[in-house]
C-alpha cells in the first residue's frame, strides 16, 4: 500500500503540474472577455487575430518562434540563478549590454574584413563577455557584501538601457553617420545569422538550434552533474551547504557570471539573426518577459521552451488582433497580460499552496511531539 502511494503521489503531482496552468489559461481567457466586451470588441475577433497572428500561418508560426529564441535563452538565465539562491532580475539589463558588445565587433569597420566563421563567434564571445561582467557586479556584492541583488540589478537595467541609448544617438560611438535615427549601421555582411528553414520557415534562423542546445546543456549540468547538485543545495539551504564545505559566496558569484553570459548571448541573437543593426531599445521587455518564462516552466529547463513559446506567440499576434478586434496597441497587451497572469498564477500558487500545507502540517506534528514528551514526563 504504501508503495502505491508512493508511485500515485508523484503522478498526481505531476498531473497537477498540467492541469494548473491550463485552468490558469481558461480564466485568463474568460477575464479578458470581459475586458474585451467592457471595450465593446468583440473576443473572438481578437483570439482570432491572435491565433491568426501567431499559429495561422507558415509566416505568423515563423514570428512565434523569433519571438520566442531570446526568450528561450533569457529564461535559463534566470533558471540558473533562481536555483542557486539569487533572482536574476538583470536579464534585460545584460541583454541589452550583450547585444552593444556584439554590435561592436558586427558593425564597425575595423572588424568588416574578417570572414564570417570568425566574425560571428568573436561577436557572440564578446556579447557574452558583455553579459557577463555586467552580471558579475550584483553576483559579487550579493555573495560578499550583502547587497540585494534584486536592487542592484533593477538600477543596473536602467544604466545600460540608457547607455546603450547614449551610443546610438548622433554623436554616439555606434551611431550610423548621416541617419537622424538612433540606431548604429547594419552588421557587417556575412554576419547575419544562416536560416534553419529558409523555404519553409522563412525569418527562423540558427539562433533557435544554439538556443535548443543550450536547454540540453542547462539540464544536463542541473540534474546530472556535481556542479548543478551545489547549485541547487546552495538555493535550497545555504547554511547546510556551508557545513558541507561548499563555497556559497563563490558559487553564487559564478552563477551570476553566467547567468549574465547567457543574456548577452541572447542579446548577441538578437542582432546577428532578426535586427541586424543596433536599434534604441530594440528588445525592451525581453528581460522581464524571461523571468515570467522561467516561472511559467517551473524551473524547468525543458519547459521553458513551451513557455517562451507561449509568449513568443502573444507577442506575434499582437498586430494582427489589433486589426481585427479593432481595438490600441495598449489593450491589446492588457489582455496579453491578463492572460499571462493567470496562467502564471495557475502554475505557481499550487506550489506554494503546497508548500504552506507541509509546513503547517510539520509544525502540528512537531507541537503534537513535543506535547507527548512533556506528557511522558509529567508521568
Amino acid at each position: 500500500m504504501k508503495n502505491r502511494k508512493k508511485i500515485i503521489t508523484p503522478l498526481m503531482k505531476d498531473r497537477e503540474k498540467i492541469i494548473a496552468p491550463i485552468f490558469g489559461l481558461v480564466v485568463g481567457i474568460l477575464v479578458s472577455s470581459i475586458l474585451l466586451l467592457m471595450w465593446g470588441s468583440s473576443p473572438l475577433k481578437a483570439f482570432e487575430g491572435l491565433y491568426l497572428g501567431s499559429i495561422g500561418s507558415l509566416g505568423a508560426i515563423s514570428n512565434t518562434i523569433i519571438n520566442a529564441i531570446p526568450l528561450i535563452i533569457g529564461g535559463l538565465a534566470v533558471i540558473i540563478s533562481y536555483k542557486s539562491g539569487i533572482f536574476n532580475v538583470g536579464v534585460e539589463g545584460q541583454l541589452f549590454f550583450g547585444a552593444m558588445g556584439g554590435a561592436v565587433i558586427a558593425t564597425l569597420p575595423m572588424f568588416q574584413d574578417l570572414p564570417p566563421f570568425i566574425s560571428i563567434p568573436l561577436s557572440i564571445l564578446v556579447a557574452m563577455i558583455f553579459g557577463a561582467i555586467l552580471g558579475a557586479i550584483p553576483g559579487y556584492l550579493k555573495a560578499y557584501r550583502g547587497i540585494n541583488e534584486v536592487v542592484v540589478t533593477m538600477l543596473l537595467n536602467y544604466i545600460v538601457i540608457f547607455f546603450l541609448s547614449q551610443q546610438v544617438q548622433p554623436g554616439g560611438l555606434l551611431h550610423q553617420p548621416g541617419v537622424t535615427a538612433n540606431q548604429s549601421g547594419p552588421i557587417h555582411e556575412g554576419m547575419q545569422l544562416p536560416k534553419v528553414f529558409p523555404e519553409v520557415l522563412t525569418n527562423v534562423h540558427f539562433g533557435l538550434i544554439i538556443a535548443l542546445i543550450l536547454v540540453v546543456i542547462v539540464w544536463f549540468v542541473m540534474s546530472r552533474t556535481s556542479i548543478g547538485f551545489k547549485m541547487k543545495a546552495i538555493g535550497l539551504n545555504p547554511k547546510a551547504s556551508e557545513y558541507a564545505g561548499m563555497s556559497m559566496s563563490f558559487i553564487q558569484t559564478n552563477v551570476m557570471i553566467l547567468s549574465g553570459a547567457l543574456a548577452g548571448l541572447a542579446g548577441a541573437i538578437e542582432i546577428l539573426g532578426y535586427h541586424y543593426r543596433l536599434v534604441e531599445n530594440f528588445s525592451l521587455g525581453i528581460g522581464y518577459n524571461a523571468i515570467a518564462v522561467a516561472l511559467l516552466a517551473g524551473l524547468s529547463p525543458i519547459g521553458v521552451i513551451l513557455s517562451a513559446l507561449f509568449f513568443g506567440a502573444l507577442q506575434a499576434g499582437n498586430n494582427t488582433m489589433q486589426i481585427v478586434a479593432s481595438v490600441p496597441e495598449s489593450f491589446t497587451k492588457l489582455v496579453q497580460g491578463v492572460v499571462v497572469f493567470f496562467v502564471i498564477a495557475g502554475a505557481v500558487l499550487p506550489n506554494i499552496v503546497s508548500k504552506k500545507i507541509t509546513m503547517r502540517r510539520l509544525a502540528i506534528e512537531a507541537r503534537e511531539k513535543n506535547q507527548l514528551k512533556e506528557g511522558q514526563e509529567d508521568a
